[in-house]
């Protein structure tokens, strides 16, 4: 994935979280990327704020289909506003 060409579509609370967005997404067919894990290890999994947390990166051209991906798996993982950080 050329880093030129990717946007951030969500901010995880977790490294687990994050992974479990990427795989769904790569799972649909689209291109997933985490990015900030290893500060997450780092840290020990602690909420440190939202600058060390780990992120999930796509393809510009699939941005569209990945944020649709993302509402659906939110919603059958049962992840609500009050549990996420905010994007």
């Amino acid at each position: 994935m050329d880093d030129s060409n990717i946007v951030e579509i969500y901010s995880a609370a977790n490294s687990f979280e994050a992974y479990a967005m990427a795989n769904a997404l790569k799972a649909a067919g689209v291109k997933a990327r985490v990015v900030g894990d290893v500060l997450d290890a780092a840290v020990g999994g602690l909420a440190f704020g939202m600058s060390n947390a780990p992120r999930v990166w796509v393809l510009k051209e699939d941005e569209c289909r990945a944020r649709e991906l993302l509402i659906q798996w939110k919603a059958e993982t049962k992840i609500t506003p009050e549990q996420e950080e905010p994007d």
